[in-house]
């Protein structure tokens, strides 16, 4: 039973996500369009969820879970630590396409005190642990092939790296053609290590 249960709430959350990336404008995606998405009727998508922000909430949790196992999984594959840095930042520039979508849900949320309250207390315990545990890895990683020396402190290697990636990610906000910026990204992050 919790098997298909988990089968239809990720049914539900990918009719979503389609629909987010068909309308740019959240609060306009009703409930029975969620419904039609997912193939399913608008009353059995209320047997799976209380409300319409409880789906957006949750929805966007189930997406940005899927972007961590995407990255957790690219950085096993890399080998170098110079690779693992570009897998870094490429998840960054995925971080900036979620920031609208997260200020969005955000916003929809509002109006519910206690699932507004959920999802900043889940993604922030969560994530934050499973970021810092990411850029740990990779300073080791650079550690060990020599290309970074052994930090005094991990705790200030992760905040380096931590503070890199986000100054890449104000900078490509800014300014998102330009080319070269990853490398220059690279450049200063080593050399914040090193």
């Amino acid at each position: 039973m919790q098997n298909r249960r988990a089968q239809r709430e990720e049914q539900i959350y990918e009719g979503l996500l389609r629909l987010w990336t068909q309308n740019s404008d959240l609060h306009t995606i009703t409930v029975q369009q969620i419904a039609d998405a997912a193939g399913i009727g608008k009353g059995t998508l209320y047997e799976y969820f209380s409300s319409r922000e409880e789906i957006f909430a949750k929805a966007f949790l189930y997406r940005l879970e899927n972007e961590f196992s995407h990255l957790e999984e690219s950085l096993r594959k890399t080998q170098s630590f110079e690779e693992r840095l570009k897998v870094l930042l490429r998840a960054a520039d995925r971080v900036l396409e979620m920031q609208n979508v997260g200020a969005q849900v955000l916003a929809v949320c509002s109006g519910e005190t206690n699932e507004l309250e959920q999802f900043c207390t889940r993604m922030n315990r969560s994530y934050a642990q499973r970021v810092e545990e990411l850029l740990a890895l990779t300073v080791q990683q650079g550690v060990e092939e020599g290309v970074l020396r052994k930090p005094e402190s991990m705790r200030y290697a992760v905040l380096a790296m931590f503070s890199g990636l986000t100054g890449y990610i104000s900078y490509r906000r800014a300014h998102p053609s330009e080319e070269g910026v990853e490398q220059d990204t690279i450049q200063v992050l080593l050399r914040s290590l090193r």
